[in-house]
């Protein structure tokens, strides 16, 4: 039987740490985190009483083939949880298997940039730059790969057919959204992970407005986020 799997894309800033823990309540058999480091990569157990873990290339076609584990043999269900964009997996599969979290932009920046000014990615050239130059927060903006994250995460997506988009503003709501959609109630309540703190927050509307011009498609998926979960 081929293993039925879901998309859980973490976009960086929208409460994915969380999001990574709850996801062990929800009625799947396996997680697998897909992650730049490759010491969180794997596949994680869930809700079988055995614990394995797979690192190696060609991991999914295992899975799906049944092949000799007799642990991986008990696996039905799996969900991919990470940093990845959405169009990796897209072209496979359908509009509907994609789960992912978004914020008010601005805010998702600020956070993004107080994490950067209060830790340190010598391998990363990009932190490198960032570091060096010791850029404010409209020169941290104004880096193309800081612009229309959300968008770019999500590009080749119909959002209209995906499974679910949480609001981090609106934790609470969704949740109860998603669980209604599977048709359970976990009331998970473990702390928020991964809080940046000594948030960088002094802006001004101007420099408010700035930021949001340069993130407009953005601002299109929040809204339209909103809108789906009777916020807006």
């Amino acid at each position: 039987m081929k293993i039925k799997i879901m998309y859980s894309v973490h976009i960086p800033k929208t409460a994915g740490t969380y999001f990574r823990d709850y996801l062990f309540h929800l009625p799947f058999d396996a997680v697998y985190f897909y992650y730049e480091r490759n010491e969180d990569m794997g596949l994680r157990l869930s809700r079988l009483p055995v614990s394995i873990s797979t690192k190696q290339d060609g991991w999914l076609n295992k899975l799906n083939k049944n092949q000799d584990d007799e642990n991986i043999q008990l696996i039905n269900s799996v969900v991919i949880h990470g940093h990845y964009l959405a169009k990796t997996y897209l072209k496979d599969n359908n509009d509907n298997q994609f789960m992912t979290w978004v914020r008010d932009p601005v805010d998702r920046l600020l956070s993004h940039y107080s994490f950067w000014k209060n830790n340190s990615f010598p391998s990363d050239p990009n932190w490198i730059n960032f570091n060096k130059r010791s850029m404010g927060i409209i020169e941290f903006s104004e880096l193309k790969i800081n612009q229309n994250i959300y968008f770019n995460y999500l590009e080749g997506l119909d959002l209209s057919k995906v499974f679910f988009i949480g609001v981090v503003e609106y934790m609470e709501e969704s949740l109860k959204i998603l669980e209604d959609k599977f048709k359970i109630s976990t009331n998970f309540t473990k702390p928020k992970l991964n809080v940046t703190v000594n948030k960088f927050t002094d802006i001004s509307n101007e420099q408010k407005d700035y930021i949001l011009s340069l993130n407009k498609k953005d601002s299109e998926i929040y809204d339209f986020s909103l809108k789906a979960i009777g916020k807006y």
